[in-house]
């Protein structure tokens, strides 16, 4: 693939790399954009002729304005969401506020999650307008009675979203500010005082997916076929217990319950292969069918919610349409760019998004790698060549996302190709029995042995996902990749396929040097960790945890209902011991640490330091007043004065006059996690 060739590709990275630049470096590259801008207006008066190394030079400024307006793009985003007059607001005057409910409730475990526009704050004299994105979780009896385009009044004040609390600990709040919402709180009495029209087109998508929704439930009697129904065909995640998403998670194929472009692309696909069989295909009808193509890549969008990833897929497919239809060579690589710069241009941050990265990711190794793993090998039997294809497939989207999935989500799914072997066209025959189920669900005898089939099909999918989950070593977890190694990777990837394409030694040479530097730079990381002592004590809300490390080996200390959240325990600690390169989860400690249980509390001695830990209901500090402690943990600084602690960790917020401590006191609610470490 000759770079050159694809000036959009080009185009859209300069502007990719200005908005990451402009994140990261935040300066005002106004003034430079406008005196590139008018060099090149400047160069292109004087001489339309240009000489090829004049070209190279236009070439270059071209890039670097495109770089400069994807900087600016962003620095336009972020000047308007600083104007929001909330933003200006003094929190602790508002007692109550209005907002608009723009988007549909969004179920979890045991809360509701509702994404809000602020349109007015009430102080204790008036009330004011206001303007900002929050998410406010809030009861299942409160959340269960809204929809979207409901205004509500909330009797309390929004709070700042805050930053990690512990070490390694996902970045929420970054995450939020990329969608443009700074503030997050949680209320329990929401009540709806009126409702404002939305987007008709929205309006009608969800009322249509609400309908799709009782079709299934209607005709699809098992519980769990369904949910899976939902998810793969309607992006409706509700009814998704844990133990399946752990199973599609762990057999690599969790991108099947997620609507996106997977599912876009099979519609797409589909679509394709029924035009080819009319008599229409011929080539003066390609735009007929890019044309009829779209209209059905809408109508699916709509049925599915129109949610960002799948109209983000959507885009990306409409513009590879668009570049079929035009029947030029190779334009599939401009298509993708084209559709990433408009998405672009509309949301600078979505360059931050995982499932943008990953997407874009996919297609384009399925688009260039695809065909040449295919071509390795020729196989003249048909079913065991569509097997091939689709092994292809597989390896070619999992190569160019494999090191991205393993930055962000630290496993890699050691049976993917065995998974989706079966689960790609098992989808595939899901995802058209569900859009025939409710294309004939006004048909009920038919619509029955549609219900059945389905039920039947996907409890028989579910059970092989099941089994390749449960496989030994089905899921390498604790990867810990840091940025530099992920492009360390991708480029070992793409110096080994232009060396296996155009049988080149030097390539391999420089394949094996940046493997070398991988190594080197994982055993920078493991190394100095392997002699360190370290006592951390988290910030999880009404809990004392602490955690003490002794190179890779690790004793965590905390209450048995922590210890059995696999979600509390993966967001707040698991972090931290990746990091560390610890095993992931406490019931593989290895590291004993000598402990003294106290009524109302407890003693360890760790590496010579002696660390109380003091319970709720603690009175008894004539006990233990003639001791020296290394580190007092506590839940009050009541009676603290009359212990000899060098330093206490407090697990609450500071009250009362602390002034007649004579040690620091380290705050876990005020200041996040402690750790100390030698």
């Amino acid at each position: 693939m000759y770079f050159q060739k694809f000036p959009l590709v080009r185009l859209v990275i300069a502007f990719a790399l200005g908005i990451i630049s402009r994140h990261y470096v935040p300066l005002d590259l106004r003034v430079p954009l406008v005196f590139f801008a008018a060099f090149i207006l400047l160069l292109t008066l004087l001489n339309w002729k240009l000489s090829i190394k004049a070209n190279y030079l236009f070439g270059g400024i071209v890039l670097l304005v495109f770089f400069l307006l994807g900087a600016l793009r962003l620095d336009e985003k972020l000047e308007a969401e600083n104007h929001l007059l909330l933003r200006n607001q003094d929190l602790s005057e508002i007692i109550a506020y209005k907002a608009w409910l723009y988007e549909s409730p969004d179920k979890k475990k045991r809360s509701y999650k509702l994404t809000l526009e602020v349109i007015s704050v009430f102080t204790k004299c008036e009330e004011k307008p206001a303007e900002a994105k929050l998410i406010l979780y809030t009861d299942s009896i409160s959340g269960s009675k809204l929809q979207a385009g409901d205004i509500v009044f909330v009797p309390s004040a929004p709070l700042p979203t805050e930053s990690p609390a512990n070490p390694g600990e996902f970045d929420y709040q970054e995450y939020l500010s990329f969608q443009g919402v700074r503030f997050q709180h949680y209320a329990k009495n929401v009540l709806k005082i009126g409702s404002d029209p939305i987007n008709p087109v929205w309006k009608f998508s969800q009322h249509l997916r609400e309908k799709a929704k009782g079709v299934f439930e209607q005709y699809i009697q098992c519980p769990k076929a369904r949910s899976i129904a939902m998810a793969l065909v309607l992006g409706q995640k509700d009814e998704l217990d844990e133990e399946i998403s752990k199973a599609f998670s762990a057999a690599g194929a969790m991108h099947v319950l997620a609507v996106s472009g997977l599912h876009v692309g099979l519609i797409y696909l589909l679509f394709s292969l029924v035009f080819k069989r009319l008599p229409y295909s011929i080539r003066r009808y390609r735009w007929l069918e890019a044309l009829l193509s779209i209209i059905i890549l809408m109508a699916y969008a709509i049925l599915t919610g129109m949610s960002p990833s799948v109209m983000r897929a959507v885009t990306m497919f409409v513009f590879m349409a668009i570049g079929k239809a035009s029947a030029q060579v190779s334009n599939i690589y401009n298509s993708l760019a084209a559709s990433a710069l408009v998405l672009l241009l509309i949301d600078p941050y979505l360059i931050m998004s995982v499932g943008f990265q990953l997407s874009y990711l996919a297609v384009i190794g399925i688009v260039y790698l695809q065909p040449k793993l295919y071509a390795l090998l020729t196989i003249r039997n048909w079913m065991l060549d569509k097997l091939w294809s689709i092994t292809c497939v597989s390896l070619a989207a999992q190569l160019a996302t494999a090191p991205l999935s393993m930055l962000y989500f630290h496993q890699f799914p050691s049976y993917f190709l065995l998974a989706n072997l079966f689960i790609i066209p098992a989808a595939f025959v899901i995802l058209i029995g569900g859009l025939g189920l409710i294309a004939f669900s006004f048909i009920p005898f038919v619509a029955e042995l549609i219900g059945v089939f389905l039920s039947t099909f996907i409890s028989i999918t579910n059970g092989v996902v099941g089994w390749v989950s449960e496989l030994p070593f089905g899921q390498i977890q604790g990867i810990q990749l840091t940025v530099f190694e992920t492009w360390l990777i991708y480029g070992l990837i793409v110096l080994l396929v232009y060396a296996f394409q155009y049988r080149k030694l030097r390539p391999f040479y420089l394949a094996v040097v940046f493997s070398l530097i991988f190594c080197i730079s994982q055993l920078y990381q493991r190394v100095p960790s392997i002699s360190e002592r370290e006592i951390t004590i988290f910030d999880i809300s009404g809990e004392q945890t602490i955690q003490f490390r002794k190179g890779n080996r690790g004793m965590l200390i905390a209450d048995s209902t922590l210890v059995n959240d696999l979600d509390r325990l993966s967001f707040h600690v698991y972090p931290s011991r990746l990091v560390n390169h610890m095993p992931l989860h406490p019931q593989e400690d290895e590291l004993l640490i000598p402990s003294y249980r106290l009524d109302h509390g407890n003693v360890f001695v760790f590496n010579g330091m002696k660390i109380l830990q003091l319970e709720t209901g603690f009175k008894d500090y004539h006990l233990i007043a003639g001791l020296e402690w290394d580190i007092c943990l506590t839940n009050s600084l009541f009676g603290m004065e009359k212990l000899k602690a060098k330093e206490i960790v407090l697990n609450s917020k500071r009250y009362g006059n602390t002034g007649s401590l004579e040690v620091s006191v380290h705050s876990i609610v005020e200041n996040g996690f402690y750790s100390k470490s030698w």
